[in-house]
């Protein structure tokens, strides 16, 4: 599949593309985009959020802390994207 060729005259514009594409398309092309979703996931957590690791940390249940930091990972990725503020 990955040597299959696009036909010539297949134009897709960047705007065309949802925001999930082009994060999919950005994570794999642009390391800077990744570091910059770290720095977003990391200013953007609320206190509930870091409250919930602490204690799920303390408590030994590592898997609901995982599962924050995986849930916030994924909402800056795919819910909070503003892609203009990466090529503007």
């Amino acid at each position: 599949m990955k040597n299959e060729k696009l036909p010539d005259d297949l134009h897709i514009q960047w705007s065309d593309l949802s925001h999930r594409a082009r994060s999919l398309i950005s994570l794999d092309c642009e390391p800077n985009y990744v570091r910059a979703m770290l720095d977003r996931a990391v200013l953007t957590m609320g206190e509930d959020k870091i409250e919930g690791i602490e204690q799920s940390l303390r408590s030994g249940e590592s898997e609901i802390a995982k599962n924050i930091i995986f849930d916030q990972l994924l909402d800056c990725i795919f819910d909070d994207v503003h892609i203009e503020e990466y090529i503007n």
